[in-house]
Order: C-alpha cells, then sequence, then structure tokens
C-alpha cells in the first residue's frame, strides 16, 4: 500500500513578505509534505512558479508543487526551462502539476485575448506537455542551460475530473489527481462512486500504456473537514458551500467527527479506493491534527 502524502495550498500573498513567509513556515510545521502554488490568470493571481520559489527558504525540506500549471498558457519549452530552475534551487524539491484548465470558464484564455480550445485538444496539448517536459528533463544535459539534474524529471502531477484528462494522466503523469466536476461555474458533488469510476479510467490507461498503476500515486482534495474533538473551526470549500449535509458526508473529500474517526476514514478509503496523496486548501490546523493521527496509524 503506497504511504500517505499531505499536501496544502500557500496563503495569499497580502503585500507584506515577512508576514507570509512566517505563515509559510507555521504551514510547513504542521506536517505537510508539499505546499502548492495554483495557476489563475484571470483572477490577478501570482505567477506559481514565483510563488513557489519565495517561499524556498521559508519552508526547508518540504516539496513545493505547482497545482496546476494550465498547459494552454505556457509553451512547453519555457515552462521546462522555468520549471528546471525552481528544481535546482530547491534542491530537487520540485513536483509538477499539469491540468487543462476548466473549458467551460474559459476567463484566463479571455484573459489573453483568445478562446479556449475545445475539450480534445486541450487533452492532447496536456499529452504532449507532459512527454515533452519528461524528455527534456531526461535528456543529458538536463537542459540546454545546464540547470536542473540530469537524468532527472520531477514527479509529475496531473489533475482532472474527465475521462480524457485521466486517461492522460494514467499513461504519463506519477501522481494523478481526482478534482471534483465544474460546470456553471461550481463543483459538483465528489461521491465515492464517481472516484472510483475515475480511479478505474486513470488505472486502465496505466495498464494500456504498458504501466503498473499500483505504483502509481492517487490524490484526492478535502474539501470539507470538521474535526469536532479540538477547537478549530470546521471549513469547508467555497465551492462546495451550495452541497447538502448528506452529500458532504456520502462524499470522500470530506472528513468529519473526531480526529481519530476522521484518521480511520482517510485509512479506509486509502485501502478501498488507493487514494494515498490528500490535499487540503482550507481548514489546515484542523487537517493537522488528523495528519498526525494518520502517521501515528502507519
Amino acid at each position: 500500500m503506497r504511504p500517505f502524502r499531505f499536501s496544502a495550498a500557500l496563503p495569499a500573498f497580502t503585500g507584506d513578505l515577512r508576514a507570509w513567509r512566517q505563515k509559510v513556515a507555521r504551514i510547513a510545521d504542521l506536517g505537510f509534505d508539499t505546499l502548492t502554488a495554483g495557476d489563475d490568470l484571470a483572477s490577478g493571481g501570482m505567477d506559481p512558479l514565483v510563488v513557489l520559489a519565495a517561499a524556498l527558504h521559508a519552508a526547508p525540506g518540504v516539496r513545493l508543487q505547482t497545482r496546476a500549471l494550465t498547459v494552454g498558457l505556457r509553451h512547453p519549452v519555457m515552462a521546462q526551462r522555468a520549471l528546471a530552475s525552481l528544481d535546482a534551487f530547491s534542491d530537487g524539491r520540485l513536483d509538477i502539476g499539469l491540468g487543462v484548465g476548466f473549458g467551460d470558464t474559459p476567463a484566463d484564455h479571455q484573459a489573453l485575448g483568445r478562446t479556449a480550445d475545445p475539450a480534445p485538444l486541450r487533452c492532447e496539448r496536456l499529452a504532449d506537455t507532459a512527454r515533452t517536459l519528461r524528455t527534456l528533463f531526461t535528456a543529458q544535459p538536463a537542459t540546454s542551460h545546464g540547470l536542473g539534474r540530469p537524468g532527472a524529471c520531477p514527479p509529475i502531477l496531473i489533475a482532472g475530473h474527465s475521462r480524457g484528462v485521466l486517461d492522460v494522466a494514467g499513461r504519463h503523469a506519477d501522481i494523478i489527481a481526482i478534482t471534483p466536476p465544474h460546470t456553471g461555474g461550481h463543483s459538483g458533488p465528489l461521491g465515492v462512486d464517481a472516484v472510483a469510476t475515475r480511479l478505474g479510467w486513470a488505472r486502465a490507461a496505466a495498464t494500456a500504456a504498458g504501466r503498473d498503476p499500483d505504483q502509481l500515486d492517487y490524490q484526492l482534495p478535502i474539501l470539507a473537514i470538521d474535526v469536532t474533538d479540538t477547537s478549530h473551526p470546521a471549513w469547508t470549500a467555497p465551492q462546495f458551500a451550495g452541497l447538502s449535509q448528506p452529500a458532504l458526508v456520502l462524499s470522500p473529500a470530506a472528513v468529519s467527527g473526531p480526529a481519530g474517526h476522521c484518521a480511520r476514514l482517510l485509512a479506509a478509503r486509502r485501502a478501498r479506493l488507493g487514494v494515498n496523496h490528500l490535499h487540503f486548501t482550507g481548514g489546515l490546523r484542523a487537517a493537522a491534527t488528523v495528519i498526525a493521527h494518520l502517521r501515528a496509524l502507519s
């Protein structure tokens, strides 16, 4: 059984670099293995590679991850140059998260003055980007600038919900991240059956590509958490805020109850679904109590 790994989103930057780095250090001290930065051009968010570079010294020893670079916004050769630089300066602590973005909310493409591509083309570009990055990283020398670690490609995470994206993930990713469905600007429920189906797509694609699906890692986001035997407040992600309580209870993307119960629930989900990477974007102090129990169980 693959070991648990835990990631957390980096905090928003509000203008005070020292205070931000202190927040980053506190999050790292909570027990997370990886800190992540998203890629959202339309909302005015910062460049994720610059954000991760700023976090380097605030969180020594913790891995850093783009979650996830929208492949249609970057040429893969130029992306590899920047990623190889970050991998070198982080001493090999980089994970590369890739995605296609949400086709039904093409704000990022509109910000660039162009329309979003149809889903098949976005998936084709995702596969091409993953192949190109791995080829460039594993070439000798690692890059034309002598950056990176010759012959070594950082782990590649591919995040998505559709069969097309998860087929690409099964063929090319080291970490396969299942994300909620996204329609009309809102995320829908992420039920056990839906997750199992999508994991099955990815595993079948891996097998068809000659890869061992049991050697891959699988990730779910935790979008609602309520640890009832701590003073830390319950937290629900904005995109899950409209879901009914029954839907939340049934979703493997939510946990509720005492910390020990939550840990056993997540361990049971790993045994049933194979999900061993958990990603948190909020409720981090509550999550830390569950993580401590999970590490004790391991």
